[in-house]
């Protein structure tokens, strides 16, 4: 991840996952991104749903609300979430 946001791809990476079959991992994929010591707050908004609301043109007020998350799936939908606790 380091050597992403190095190369200039802060604004390029989103959170995305296959795990809606095994909906108890979810917080778990959402707790590793937000252990990581390294990210700011912003980049985490970033990662979580503003990159996916700038890539996909939706209304920027989807992420104003603190727990918002846009999540990608394999069939290429996007989801609004709450964020799940962990």
């Amino acid at each position: 991840m380091q050597r992403l946001l190095d190369a200039g791809f802060g604004k390029r990476l989103m959170f995305g996952s296959d795990l809606t079959q095994w909906p108890g991992y979810i917080g778990q994929s959402i707790q590793a991104i937000e252990s990581i010591a390294f990210l700011t707050p912003e980049q985490k908004r970033d990662i979580f749903c503003n990159n996916a609301v700038s890539f996909l043109s939706l209304d920027p007020a989807v992420c104003q609300q603190p727990d918002r998350r846009v999540t990608l799936n394999s069939k290429g939908f996007f989801v609004d979430h709450i964020r799940d606790p962990g």
